[in-house]
């Protein structure tokens, strides 16, 4: 053979291998995508409650498969890519931003988000249909799916200074907001990529190393999301009684201390202590499966008539503590009269709709100095004595004379959909 032909033959096999070894490299992003999508699945099924992984999940099964078939398994001068791997993109974005807002408890803004997706897929479509070349689609298509990142990315800001993952979130999709906004315009512009010299291209490359951070910085905030929440509501669980959604008592007594050791003297405080009354005669009498629906549906209302500052625990069989930071002893007695009257009305399952479920109240305020153990020996008193007066009554003790000042109870924030005393 002469020597031309064969150093023809060899660069030939030398360039043809080395486009294999450049296309090889894109195969690490759909291979992290895939274990990423098994990981999210895992801790999806850990906790099916928390549907924000199952989302995650989805979201890198579509990068990893939009990847392939952008890349390896259909051409890339063609319709069918166009319109294939930017609808698969556009649908894992789409997926991983209302994972996002399940996560920090956000509104989905599908409209918006949906017509970025949709407008990929039509803006890719157009372009390969007036062949003015692979560039020019992949730049348009970058700069679609930056604006849709850097979208969702305004509207989920907040969640910076709500956890340290929220922190980590939008650090991570900050830099794949720059990876769309930022490496095709300057890899792509002024050069004519093709299906033939698109593996060797600086924008293959470049995308493929700065793709591969972003999604190991994606991954890690998302997995510390789930971590954080798994590790919540573990923490949660401990610490709720599983009858009353109140705080257990030792949750309740801990919570109560750490307030009362930082409590300034100046601002008032006060302790109710309620007991079901003659609810042994309720077990007895329609069982304890009923009985337990009560504490359950006791449980709920207390939670809905408190604010988000107060602390509210279940410390005995029947025996619920409420601690009321900025209020005192005459707003007590508000909250325990409206209480009161409005358990008598409610409807308990299991329970004959004759039978009242009444509580009695005993009540005691702080003063400047006063420890939780001694407000609460008072309290227990209060509630002594109305069992013995009767039950279904409310006690209160006097009011200290170093007793802080009151504060509306509104001041201290409450929940949306919880009512003030």
């Amino acid at each position: 053979m002469p020597e031309s032909v064969k150093a023809a033959s060899s660069e030939y096999y030398e360039g043809d291998l080395l486009l294999s070894q450049m296309a090889m490299i894109g195969l690490a992003i759909p291979g992290l995508g895939g274990c990423l999508t098994a990981i999210f699945l895992g801790f999806w099924y850990y906790n099916r409650e928390f549907r924000a992984p199952l989302w995650f999940a989805l979201a890198f099964a579509c990068s990893a498969i939009g990847f392939c078939i952008s890349n390896y398994l259909v051409a890339k001068d063609t319709m069918a890519n166009a319109i294939l791997n930017n609808t698969i993109y556009g649908l894992g974005l789409v997926a991983l931003f209302q994972g996002l807002c399940l996560a920090f408890n956000r509104r989905m803004p599908w409209i918006v988000l949906s017509a970025f997706a949709v407008g990929g897929v039509a803006v890719a479509a157009a372009i390969q249909a007036s062949a003015i070349g692979l560039s020019y689609r992949i730049l348009a298509l970058n700069l679609i799916h930056g604006c849709l990142t850097a979208y969702g990315l305004f509207r989920l800001r907040s969640i910076w200074k709500e956890h340290w993952t929220g922190s980590a979130v939008v650090v991570a999709f900050t830099l794949v907001t720059l990876n769309f906004l930022m490496i095709a315009p300057l890899t792509t512009i002024g050069v004519e990529l093709s299906g033939e010299n698109f593996f060797t291209s600086t924008y293959w490359l470049s995308m493929n190393v700065v793709a591969l951070l972003s999604v190991l910085a994606v991954a890690g905030a998302l997995i510390s999301v789930c971590v954080s929440h798994n590790v919540k509501r573990i923490h949660d669980d401990a610490n709720k009684d599983y009858l009353t959604g109140l705080q257990t008592r030792r949750a309740f007594e801990r919570s109560a201390q750490f307030y009362c050791t930082r409590r300034s003297g100046r601002t008032a405080a006060s302790l109710i202590i309620m007991d079901l009354d003659h609810f042994k005669s309720v077990n007895d009498t329609f069982g304890h499966s009923a009985g337990d629906a009560v504490l359950s549906t006791i449980g709920d209302f207390i939670s809905k008539q408190i604010r988000r500052s107060d602390i509210a625990g279940r410390v005995g069989g029947e025996e619920i503590c409420i601690l009321l930071p900025g209020v005192d002893v005459n707003g007590a007695r508000r909250l325990a009269a409206r209480l009161k009257k409005q358990m008598r009305d409610l409807s308990y399952p299991g329970i004959d709709a004759t039978r009242r479920i009444t509580a009695s109240f005993g009540i005691a305020e702080f003063g400047r100095t006063n420890a939780f153990h001694e407000i609460y020996a008072e309290a227990d008193a209060m509630l002594y004595a109305a069992k013995q007066r009767g039950r279904d009554r409310i006690i209160c003790g006097e009011r200290p004379i170093d007793a802080g000042s009151p504060i509306r109870r509104e001041v201290l924030g409450r929940e949306p959909d919880r009512k003030t005393a």
